[in-house]
């Protein structure tokens, strides 16, 4: 292979479609149509001389020559799109950018209409592509994506890769038509209750059953899923409680025919905070993003 004849659009391509591991998803990322991706991959096949993504299943994957390269050209291509951003200002209301942004479930719902809103308004060129988080410390941060996470306690200090956006508490979730919807709710009254328990990366949940454990207590479990989003709709039918993040309850369509009362355990604070890597930090784009999610968190939508 002759290094002049290699595009550096391509590498970028190759990029995406690893991360993604479809053809369609890494056109939306990099801004493309699915035609000029699908002919990126052509001309990667042929550079490479590999397939460089096989169909396994219903998905593509890489193969060991694909990701053999990526590994070795993703520090460059990170490096090179740093000092490109950092010589450039950035014009909402002109680009036609793609961001990443990672976060957890826990703030998406009541986040991602508020922002698709203002990105929509300031920046209708701009792309997002919005991605799971994954539980602290599962994945690094990668150059070019803002990260949105929500963690145990209470975090007050702003650093130069990260910056705190709010806390909140946990309330006590029920049906309205539940008979026990008025009575004030106890930790006595908590622990006896019949629980709808959120698993899957679910850090505030699990931290409740630990500062139950250090009482002495524990809550009778019934049924454990997933992710919030198939917690609703079996407290509403059953007697059932959960605790969710307070926050949603501003939210008048997630809050209809429920019941609140706060979690009778105060303690219990998570804190949600932005972060982005280290090279991004003149990049103006990242910045002008960052921002706006702050804007967004101090609404009334969220606690201060």
């Amino acid at each position: 292979m002759n290094l002049r004849e290699v595009d550096l659009n391509l590498l970028t391509v190759l990029a995406a479609l690893v991360e993604q591991r479809s053809v369609s998803a890494a056109a939306y990322q990099l801004g493309l149509s699915q035609s000029a991706a699908s002919h990126a991959l052509r001309r990667l096949r042929r550079l490479l001389d590999d397939e460089v993504m096989v169909r396994q299943g219903g998905r593509m994957q890489p193969t060991p020559v694909a990701l053999r390269v990526l590994e070795t050209v993703r520090p460059a291509l990170a490096e090179i799109s740093a000092a490109l951003r950092e010589k450039g200002s950035f014009d909402p209301g002109s680009s036609r950018r793609g961001f990443t942004l990672r976060l957890s479930e826990y703030v998406s719902p009541t986040l991602l209409t508020p922002l698709c809103t203002l990105l929509r308004r300031d920046a209708p060129g701009v792309q997002l592509a919005v991605l799971p988080v994954g539980a602290p410390g599962d994945r690094p941060i990668e150059p070019g994506e803002v990260q949105l996470r929500a963690e145990r306690g209470r975090r007050t200090l702003v650093h130069d890769t990260s910056r705190p956006l709010f806390t909140d508490r946990f309330a006590v979730v029920m049906a309205a038509s539940h008979p026990g919807a008025a009575t004030p709710m106890t930790l006595d009254r908590y622990v006896a209750l019949p629980h709808l328990k959120v698993t899957a990366g679910a850090v505030g949940t699990n931290g409740i059953d630990e500062a139950l454990e250090r009482l002495g207590l524990r809550r009778r479990v019934v049924m454990s899923v997933p992710s919030w989003f198939e917690m609703r709709r079996v407290v509403l039918g059953t007697d059932l409680v959960a605790a969710v993040p307070k926050h949603w309850m501003a939210d008048v369509v997630f809050a209809r025919g429920l019941a609140c009362h706060d979690l009778p355990l105060p303690d219990i604070v998570l804190s949600v905070e932005l972060a982005w890597h280290p090279r991004d930090r003149g990049d103006g784009g990242i910045a002008w993003l960052c921002d706006a999610l702050t804007r967004i968190g101090g609404s009334s939508a969220f606690p201060a």
